[in-house]
């Protein structure tokens, strides 16, 4: 994970979750090489890694590209970073995982806006705000924030806060 995802990770956490410990889902989470995964911030709380492949991070393996074999209402917190990019269709798999997440639970997103192509194994696009919404507008989750990152760094995040009602 690049720094600046992980700086906006802990931000969004610190700014707009106030749930302290539970259950946290992380869609996406395979370590890729040495980099950084945000299960850091999770001390206390019962983590799952969720990715398609079985790697380091990942505690359950995804049945299908949008199959998730975990219950309805088991996590009282969403988050994936730095994945969608890499999903052919993301309204899919955020609607899958927020099935998932209990009715008032937390949704954390970041996605590129610009990047360069980084294939794992595919790379398909780059996000703004309004797209972000609508995903999660689609998945019955309501924005708390989406905003675009630092604007001066290479590499630019947009990244969504929410709520599923």
């Amino acid at each position: 994970m690049h720094q600046s995802s992980m700086r906006i990770m802990e931000k969004m956490l610190q700014k707009h979750v106030d749930v302290l410990a539970g259950r946290v889902i992380d869609v996406g989470s395979a370590q890729i090489g040495n980099s950084e995964t945000y299960k850091k911030f999770f001390d206390g709380w019962e983590y799952f890694g969720v990715d398609v492949d079985q790697k380091d991070n990942v505690d359950v393996v995804m049945t299908g590209e949008y199959e998730i074999p975990l219950p309805d209402n088991f996590a009282d917190l969403l988050i994936t970073g730095q994945c969608i990019e890499h999903v052919r269709n993301p309204f899919k798999l955020m609607a899958e995982a927020v099935r998932c997440l209990k009715t008032g639970g937390y949704v954390i997103c970041i996605a590129p806006n610009r990047d360069s192509i980084h294939r794992y194994p595919i790379d398909t696009f780059r996000y703004h705000p309004d797209g972000m919404e609508a995903i999660f507008d689609e998945a019955g989750v309501t924005k708390i924030v989406c905003e675009l990152g630092d604007k001066s760094q290479r590499i630019i995040d947009c990244y969504f806060v929410g709520v599923k009602q």
